[in-house]
């Protein structure tokens, strides 16, 4: 079960993800890679890894692990893609479904492992 602060905490770690992706490719002058996207959404998370759990010492991985894929799976680009794959407001099976075909799940336990430390 996730927490409504840990789904607080997740949702703004994606918000810093996303403004530092925008940043670099403002002073890159390009759109980044999806690659390049991934290391610094994981970088990014990384960063604030440390400081979460010592001021929140009550929240477990696992919990923050589950939130995070959570806000990817809900995340914009997901229902726009999702969207343009069933050429209508996707429903909420759609969006989970989409996100499992994309192989986004095993691109995510990939990244997340290795800053979390789980054998997920």
């Amino acid at each position: 079960m996730v927490t409504e602060k840990v789904r607080a905490i997740a949702t703004a770690l994606q918000k810093i993800s996303y403004q530092k992706i925008e940043l670099a490719e403002i002073l890159g002058s390009r759109k980044l890679t999806n690659d390049e996207k991934d290391e610094f959404y994981c970088a990014s998370i990384k960063d604030q890894f440390a400081l979460i759990f010592e001021t929140c010492p009550e929240i477990r991985p696992q919990e923050l692990y589950l939130a995070i894929q959570m806000e990817e799976i809900y995340s914009s680009e997901n229902i726009y893609y999702t969207g343009q794959e069933v050429n209508h407001p996707p429903t909420e099976e759609e969006i989970q479904a989409h996100y499992i075909k994309s192989d986004r799940p095993s691109r995510f336990r990939e990244k997340f492992n290795e800053i979390f430390n789980l054998q997920i």
